[in-house]
């Protein structure tokens, strides 16, 4: 994926220079949460390795000239989407990558290519939809918890981060909710009617506090993209200290985050149209909910390609900058990495 998205088409067919997806593959090695998550059954594993397969099909496609490279691409995304539903958002962000572009290439065919595209997608999420009306007799989608998520991530005072909605001991917790709420209402309730009724009290929680939603959403784009692994489930800051392995994982994700959303700006097209909306997508569609690490996960070696087009960039030595922009570009990063770190 960093050779794809580091080639630029304008250099006679030439590929990126060697070093640049070799730095890239190092930035994200010596990331350590993937590392640590890789240990545990959670799904942060599988869907970055979906992500990363979406983006080498995204320049596949592009690079084609049919249907069936986007129809396959909606597939991806609807693969992806039963590890993280938020990445459906995809489904109506991609066709971007065609705007404009009939005028250069008239082999495009947008709105075929993005009618395959939202088959694929569709075709893919059909599967658990059938499942599910024939298993729970229920019309879900993917799962029934994103009414809950959004709870979580209405709750101004946690600052943006995961808690908890109940503050019962744990004897009485109810994480679902599903039970407390059949208790008030007296009957046994779907999961599609759970997530219903926990998006009704999101929307109104909203409502009741907008006066602090405008702090509350800085703070969850600030803790998003800040070098803090925010925990939930398990904390990687926590055990990090405690497995020597685990010390020798050095690039931290203020890192990744501070140069990689510089690095968007210097890669070529299509590189750069490619990433940027994969990264700026997954980050919307995570920013009504909560940031924590593992979520975060999937766009890390896709900025750690930025990264290493930023680095590359300032480095470089076939294609210089002049001293001032060099000295703007290093000032810009330095700046970004030191809001960035998690120490603030």
């Amino acid at each position: 994926v960093a050779t794809l998205a580091l080639a630029d088409p304008e250099s006679r067919g030439e590929g990126p220079r060697p070093a640049l997806p070799l730095l890239a593959a190092a930035l994200y090695l010596f990331y350590g949460p993937p590392v640590f998550y890789a240990g545990f059954q959670l799904i942060a594993t599988l869907a970055t390795t979906l992500y990363l397969l979406i983006a080498w099909q995204a320049f596949q496609a592009l690079a084609g000239s049919s249907a069936r490279g986007w129809f396959t691409l909606g597939l991806l995304v609807g693969l992806a989407g039963l590890a993280r539903g938020n990445v459906l958002l995809l489904l109506a962000a991609l066709p971007l990558l065609l705007f404009g572009r009939r005028r250069e290439d008239p082999r495009i065919r947008p709105w075929r290519w993005n009618a395959a595209l939202v088959a694929g997608g569709c075709l893919m999420v059909a599967v658990p939809m059938v499942r599910n009306l024939v298993v729970a007799d229920d019309f879900v989608l993917l799962t029934s918890n994103g009414g809950l998520n959004l709870l979580i991530g209405q709750r101004a005072v946690a600052d943006g981060m995961f808690a908890p909605v109940m503050d019962e001991p744990q004897a009485e917790f109810d994480p679902s909710m599903e039970e407390t709420l059949e208790r008030e209402l007296g009957r046994d309730l779907k999961g599609s009617e759970v997530s219903r009724i926990l998006s009704r009290q999101a929307v109104e929680t909203f409502l009741e506090n907008r006066g602090e939603m405008p702090r509350l959403y800085l703070w969850k784009i600030y803790r998003f993209w800040n070098g803090y692994e925010l925990p939930q489930v398990v904390s990687y800051d926590f055990w990090r200290p405690r497995f020597s392995s685990l010390q020798v994982l050095v690039v931290p994700f203020a890192l990744l985050s501070a140069l990689g959303l510089l690095g968007l700006f210097r890669l070529p097209r299509p590189g750069r149209a490619v990433l940027a909306i994969l990264i700026l997508t997954y980050f919307l569609s995570l920013l009504p909910f909560f940031p924590t690490s593992r979520y975060r996960q999937p766009i890390a070696p896709l900025l750690a390609i930025a990264a290493a087009s930023y680095l590359g960039a300032v480095l470089s030595r076939r294609r210089p900058l002049n001293a001032w922009r060099r000295t703007a570009w290093l000032v810009a990063g330095a700046g970004l990495l030191l809001l960035l770190l998690p120490r603030w």
